[in-house]
C-alpha cells in the first residue's frame, strides 16, 4: 500500500516537473544555471591551476552571490522588473523609430553601439558614487569581502532599475538590431566575470585598454580614496582619459571599512533602505533640535 501510494506520488510529481518544465520562466531559469555552472567550471580550473585562493567558494559570501546570479541571469529580475517596466516605458513613451544603428553597417554599428553603452556604464558608475542615496545601494556591491566570478552579479535591484532606466531611451533611439544582443551581452558577462576573479592577471600592454582582473581588484579595495577609481566597465580607457584611475597591485583586503553589510541575500536587499531610513530620522531629529 505504502508503496503504491509513493509510486503514485512520484508519477504526480514527475508530470507536474515535466509541465513546468514547458513555462519559458523555468526554461530561463534552466539556462541561467547552466551558464553559472560552466563558468564555475572554468573559472574555478583556471584559478585553481594559477594558485588562486578557491576556499571562497565554500562560504556564505559566495552562495549570497550565487543567489544574485540567479536573481538576474536566471530571469526572475526580467520578470517581475525589468519586463514590465520597459513594458509600462514602451506604452508611455511615443514609439521613437530613429532606429540611428541602421544607416551604418551591422558591425560598424555593433562597435559603435558598443562604444556607447560602455561609455554609458563608466559614466552611470561614477554616478554611483557620488551620490549619496545611489550610493547606499551600491555598497552591497562594494561590501563583499570575498570576491569570485559571481559577485558581477552582486547589484541591488534598484541600482540595476536605475541602469536600465537610464539607458532604456538612448537604445530605443539608436534602434538596436536583435543580433546585437547576444554577442554583447556574452562579452560583458565574461569580461565583468574575470574581473572579479581571483586571477593575476593585467592584459599586459593593453592594461590601459580593458579592465583586467588586477586593474577592477583596486576598485574593490577598503581604501576610499582607491574604490572611488577605475570605474570602467569593459573598457579601462575611459579611466585613463577622465584621470579617474588608480594604478598598483591587488588589494589585500575587499569590502567597505567601517560598514556592517549583512551577508544573507534577503539582508543585503533590505540593507540600504534601512540605512536611509535611519539617516532620514537622525536629518529629522536634527530638523526638530534647531526648530525647538
Amino acid at each position: 500500500m505504502f508503496d503504491q501510494t509513493s509510486a503514485t506520488l512520484l508519477g504526480e510529481l514527475g508530470q507536474i516537473l515535466q509541465l513546468m518544465a514547458g513555462y519559458p520562466w523555468v526554461l530561463s531559469l534552466w539556462n541561467g544555471l547552466k551558464v553559472l555552472f560552466c563558468l564555475f567550471v572554468l573559472i574555478f580550473f583556471t584559478e585553481w591551476v594559477s594558485g588562486g585562493n578557491i576556499r571562497r567558494y565554500w562560504t556564505r559570501n559566495f552562495r549570497t552571490d550565487m543567489m544574485y546570479g540567479i536573481f538576474y541571469y536566471g530571469g526572475i529580475y526580467n520578470l517581475l522588473i525589468y519586463v514590465p517596466l520597459a513594458a509600462a516605458i514602451t506604452l508611455l513613451l511615443p514609439p521613437w523609430k530613429f532606429r540611428l544603428l541602421d544607416y551604418v553597417p551591422g558591425p560598424v554599428g555593433f562597435v559603435v553601439y558598443w562604444l556607447l553603452a560602455d561609455a554609458a556604464g563608466y559614466w552611470i558608475h561614477r554616478w554611483y558614487h557620488h551620490n549619496p542615496i545611489l550610493w547606499e545601494f551600491h555598497k552591497v556591491h562594494h561590501a563583499q569581502t570575498e570576491l569570485t566570478f559571481v559577485t558581477s552579479f552582486r547589484n541591488h535591484f534598484v541600482e540595476q532599475l536605475v541602469s536600465n532606466v537610464v539607458l532604456f531611451i538612448p537604445l530605443m533611439v539608436l534602434g538596436l538590431p536583435l543580433w546585437y544582443w547576444a554577442p554583447a551581452y556574452v562579452v560583458q558577462l565574461g569580461f565583468e566575470s574575470v574581473q572579479h576573479s581571483d586571477l593575476k592577471w593585467r592584459y599586459g600592454r593593453l592594461y590601459r585598454i580593458l579592465v583586467s582582473p588586477v586593474f577592477h581588484a583596486i576598485h574593490h579595495s577598503p581604501d576610499r580614496a582607491r574604490h572611488d577609481s577605475n570605474y570602467g566597465k569593459i573598457l579601462s580607457v575611459w579611466d585613463y582619459l577622465f584621470a579617474t584611475m588608480s594604478l598598483g597591485e591587488r588589494p589585500a583586503q575587499y569590502g567597505l571599512a567601517g560598514v556592517d553589510m549583512p551577508v544573507s541575500f534577503s539582508g543585503t536587499l533590505a540593507a540600504p533602505f534601512v540605512a536611509l531610513w535611519q539617516q532620514r530620522r537622525l536629518v529629522f531629529a536634527r530638523e526638530r533640535r534647531a526648530a525647538g
